[in-house]
């Protein structure tokens, strides 16, 4: 009867929980969860966290045991811990051997953006709830992620007042991942209108122009003249690389606007060469978002990108693709931003 008992008792198991978590808090979906006793050579409990990083097992004997955690893109995990009673708050953090930085870029100031929140998913899902991966932005615009895992993601920034700004197919590896800016763009009113130019490293200085319909004729905004009507201003004017370059439009007159980017560190007509070869775009927002984008076509001479036209007839306003390289003589000279071509001397002068 006495040798019974003790069997009976050896059966009762406890039961061990807990959660499996990155190094920004988000738990690991997938991972496996296995406890080994000492000289083992197979797991003696195996568990697959569910999509928040939990797991449980149960019936698990009491004592010691070597409790090891796998999943993809991460370090292999290890501790030694004593099972006895019920442990069901347990959280274990692993690393993955990648250490991903970055700056988010306000489109208005042209400086970091804080408090932006960054997220990445490996999954394809854009939504915050399936992130794998989330850090906010310090004062600077800043963030930096030590103990990522290697892998294929999606990122996403989001700020209030903010568009969701979606980069797809980031690629992290092992060691340090320093990722270009990202420019965050702040909401415009409705009717109004907000162009962004980002870019590379190179070219140095891209230059956003943009003429269109005023009570004198034609107006021309760019870096010299960035408020030439009141209803439309260059916020930000950039010179080192990336961007942004920002152009809002609140209010429409009826007529045709014409937005080009201009090579300015590369005045000859293999200018076009260093926009192309750019990962350059240029995206238009509105009210609700995000309404066209745009990148560089395949090389011809050239050193302005004539990006799109906007044809406004009272309250209809269409957005219409051109996409053809020209050459500008003169970043002043309005002309050299309507033209379908490079200018004539006979066409000098004339709206």
């Amino acid at each position: 009867m006495f040798a019974s008992c003790n069997e009976e008792e050896e059966t009762v198991g406890s039961t061990l929980a807990g959660a499996v978590v990155n190094t920004t808090g988000i738990g690991v979906a997938g991972a496996t969860v296995s406890l080994w006793r000492s000289g083992e050579s197979i797991a003696n409990y195996t568990s697959t966290t569910d999509v928040e990083g939990n797991y449980n097992l149960i019936n698990v004997l009491n004592g010691d045991y070597e409790l090891r955690i796998r999943a993809a893109g991460y370090e292999d995990y290890s501790v030694n811990i004593t099972v006895g009673g019920n442990n069901v708050d347990r959280s274990d953090t692993i690393r993955g051997t990648a250490l991903i930085s970055g700056q988010i870029i306000n489109s208005q100031t042209g400086q970091g953006l804080s408090g932006a929140e960054v997220t990445f998913s490996a999954d394809g899902d854009t939504t915050r709830m399936e992130a794998d991966l989330v850090v906010t932005t310090d004062e600077l615009g800043y963030y930096i992620i030590d103990g990522a895992p290697v892998g294929v993601f999606i990122q996403v920034v989001r700020n209030e007042g903010f568009y969701p700004q979606v980069q797809e197919n980031v690629a992290i590896t092992e060691g340090e991942n320093e990722l270009n800016p990202v420019t965050a763009v702040e909401g415009v009113a409705e009717g109004a209108l907000r162009i962004v130019l980002t870019w590379g490293v190179s070219p140095g200085d891209l230059d956003s122009h943009l003429t269109g319909p005023s009570s004198n004729g034609r107006f021309h905004c760019y870096f010299s003249s960035k408020n030439p009507v009141s209803e439309v201003n260059l916020d930000v004017d950039d010179v080192t690389s990336f961007g942004p370059e920002t152009i809002t439009i609140s209010e429409f007159t009826t007529g045709t606007y014409r937005y080009s980017v201009h090579n300015y560190s590369n005045w000859s007509e293999s200018g076009s060469e260093g926009i192309a070869s750019s990962p350059a775009r240029v995206e238009v927002y509105g009210s609700n978002g995000l309404v066209a984008s745009f990148s560089p076509p395949a090389i011809t001479p050239g050193n302005t990108w004539r990006v799109f036209e906007i044809a406004v007839a009272g309250s209809n306003i269409e957005i219409v693709p051109i996409d053809v390289y020209v050459t500008a003589d003169s970043y002043s000279n309005i002309n050299s931003f309507r033209l379908a071509g490079k200018p004539s001397f006979k066409d000098l002068g004339i709206f």
